[in-house]
Parts: structure tokens; sequence; C-alpha cells
């Protein structure tokens, strides 16, 4: 037994999908098609040790593959931390060939910073977006009455606050890492090439 690996910790079996190709008449592969699904790593690994915190980990058959594994789920768990409707209080680490995940408690307290100074940001936006309103025509002209002017003020707050939300949001921590769209990690193939599923067409690929 590896010493950095836990004493507690569960050695998962991991098991790899099998792709097969898809041929069309002319023997040209125009597709591919999973006929044995692989690991579900989320459900099997990630869930489990959030609930009750006990270590899992997997081994794979190359150190590369097990080193990208350890990265998308980083990426992804990181993400999920603040963007996730559940956020799972997971790290993960590479250790040889192996993929260890641990529960971390000090990622409640980094979620709960997070989310304040998100927060924090849009009212102090909304302030200054108010006061600038406040500041300009404070007196409403002579074709229109109060009521009308109160209701225009109204209006422009909250257009010019949807607007400023819109530029917080694309620069809201939790978009850090949305430097594309994260397929999910299924497996590995027979050769040891790690498989994703695109998440918008679910389309199986490698990635060598």
């Amino acid at each position: 037994m590896n010493p950095l690996i836990p004493i507690n910790a569960i050695q998962m079996r991991y098991v790899s999908p099998i792709i097969e190709p898809i041929y069309d008449e002319e023997e040209n592969q125009v597709d591919e098609e999973c006929v044995r699904n692989g690991t579900d790593v989320l459900h099997e690994c990630i869930v489990p040790t959030n609930n009750d915190k006990l270590p899992r980990y997997y081994r794979l058959r190359y150190r590369d593959n097990a080193k990208d594994h350890k990265r998308r789920w980083e990426h992804w768990l990181e993400e999920n931390l603040i963007t996730g409707r559940v956020p799972y209080f997971v790290k993960v680490r590479k250790i040889g060939r192996r993929v260890l995940f641990e529960y971390d408690s000090t990622l409640v307290e980094k979620r709960e910073k997070k989310l304040r100074a998100i927060q924090h940001k849009k009212e102090m936006q909304a302030r200054k977006l108010a006061r600038q309103v406040a500041a300009q025509d404070m007196i409403p002209n002579a074709e229109e009455s109060w009521d009308e002017w109160l209701k225009k003020m109204e209006s422009d707050l909250n257009a010019e606050q949807q607007t400023a939300f819109n530029r917080i949001e694309e620069d809201d921590p939790r978009n850090e890492l949305n430097y594309r769209a994260l397929d999910r990690l299924v497996g590995e193939t027979q050769q040891g090439e790690a498989v994703y599923e695109d998440r918008e067409s679910g389309d199986l690929y490698e990635e060598r």
C-alpha cells in the first residue's frame, strides 16, 4: 500500500467503457457507439465520499491518464463548488497511477466566502447605479408628471442594474473555470486512452 493513501481509504474498481466504431457502406468510420458503460466516478466516488467522508480511490493503467483524470475532476469540483445545485466538499489528488478523492471541510468556508464576495459586489454595484440615476434629471420636465418621471427613473435603474449584473456574472469567480464546456469523463479504452462524453451531443471521443 502506498503510504500516501489514507489507511481508511476505500479502493474502487475502475471499469473502462468499451467504444466501437460505426462504419458507413463504404467502410468509412462515421461515428462511435458505447457498447459498455464505464465507471460513473461522480456517483460511485465523489458523492459517497462527500456523504460519509471516507476517502476513495481507483487505479488506472498509466500515470498520464491518472494525471488527466485528476486535472479534469479538480476543475469540475472547483466549478461545482460555487455553481452547482449540490456542492461537493471533495478534493482530488493523483498518487502515482491512483486518483484519490478526499473530503475537505475547509471547502465549506471557502464556498461561503466566495458567495459573500459575489453578493457584496452586486450590492455595491446596485448602490453606485442608484446614486448615478438619482443625480440625473432630478426633476421632471414640463411635459411629464411626477408619477411618470418616477416610473421612468425606476425603469432606467432596473435596466442599468441588469446590465451591470450581467457584467458581474461574466467576471464572477464562479465562471473563472469556464474556459470551455467541461465534457464528462466516462472512462478509458482498452489501450489506456481517456474517453469523454460531449455534454452537448452526447458523443464519446478519446483525448490523446
